[in-house]
């Protein structure tokens, strides 16, 4: 039985009041600021279009901070945290037009100079960007854009101690240097370009082959062959096909789990179908989500350990032997191709 007590305190004035002043910069009173801004714009286009203001709510605002110098009664912001959003918006203000409407990148070669005085200058901006996530940012920003990339995109980060004395904009954090190069470059093993037929080879859950060609266009992935929506009709067929098995690990892949686009030439990008568990990407000793539903999705490479659920492929490109059913579904086991086996029978034939 819950009882309640009631105590009377003291409200006598004290000597002293300890308050949180929130004045002019602080980020509370910045992101205030821009809501009320908002509002008030979004609240005379709403007097313009209808007549009255419709209900509205904006009052989650993000702010991004960055390297500041704080002085006291003001400062300057001298560099935003995000320094990626303004690589990506300098990359864009090189696109040229290429007929009334159609704009596109003319480059194939981007070299990201990065000032970084020091070793913990250097050691920040690698948590932050690699050559592989900022290709993909900029592959996406181009498209979302509508910036078409004429040839094959290769990004490179180099870091500088200082920029070259006499240089105009000294205090720039970063520099861009722009190729078209006619002949490909020397591809990074981390960011080699995908040759070659494409697959997924089964390394966790049980599946209907050790291994799945990927082939152009879109290559569906789940559980079952064939879904059917409650009128038993076919709504999707899928060509990396998972068994409908009562193990925990396969169980953990959705019947509409993800898909895989071919993008030409030579780019393989995944996509989560809003799956139940999750799809997600371990590359280079880290592990990278995948949006449910989100349009953009991730682009591959090549030894991409994919997870759906908790069913797990590895991402090949390059001759191999390929899709073949398995005599029992389920993890790759690690032997050598058949003229290898044939050949180690024939030795030991000979031995004996």
């Amino acid at each position: 039985m819950l009882s309640l007590h009631v105590q009377e305190v003291d409200t006598a004035p004290l000597p002293v009041e300890i308050v949180e002043c929130k004045g002019k910069g602080h980020p509370d009173s910045i992101c205030d600021a821009l809501a009320e801004e908002v509002s008030l714009a979004l609240s005379r286009v709403y007097r313009e279009m209808f007549g009255i203001i419709l209900h509205h709510n904006v009052d989650k605002v993000l702010l991004r901070g960055g390297t500041a110098a704080p002085r006291f009664g003001g400062g300057e912001v001298r560099e935003p945290i995000e320094i990626q959003r303004a690589i990506l918006d300098e990359v864009e203000s090189h696109a040229e037009l290429a007929g009334r409407t159609r704009r596109v990148f003319p480059f194939n070669r981007i070299t990201v100079r990065l000032l970084a005085p020091d070793a913990e200058r250097r050691a920040g901006l690698r948590a932050v960007l690699s050559p592989e996530s900022l290709e993909q940012a900029i592959r996406d920003h181009l498209r979302d854009s509508r910036v078409e990339i004429e040839m094959g995109l290769e990004v490179l980060l180099r870091f500088v101690r200082a920029w070259p004395a006499g240089s105009p904009d000294a205090s720039s954090p970063f520099r861009l240097v722009l190729e078209r190069t006619e002949t490909p470059s020397p591809l990074r093993p981390a960011a080699a370009a995908l040759v070659g037929p494409a697959r997924l080879v089964v390394l966790k859950g049980r599946a209907a082959r050790r291994s799945f060609e990927v082939s152009g266009g879109r290559t569906n992935i789940g559980r079952l062959a064939e879904v059917t929506d409650k009128a038993d009709r076919v709504v999707r067929r899928n060509q990396v096909i998972f068994l409908d098995t009562p193990d925990e690990t396969t169980r953990t892949v959705s019947r509409a789990q993800a898909h895989i686009m071919f993008e030409p030439p030579s780019d393989y990008r995944l996509h989560d179908d809003r799956s139940s568990y999750g799809t997600r990407v371990f590359r280079q000793g880290r592990t990278i989500e995948i949006p449910s539903g989100s349009p953009k999705g991730l682009k591959l490479r090549a030894g991409d350990e994919i997870y759906f659920g908790q069913a797990a492929v590895r991402f090949e490109v390059g001759e191999g032997e390929g899709a073949r059913p398995s005599g029992l579904p389920g993890s790759p086991k690690r032997s050598g191709r058949r003229d290898d086996r044939e050949q180690e029978d024939r030795q030991e034939k000979r031995s004996r």
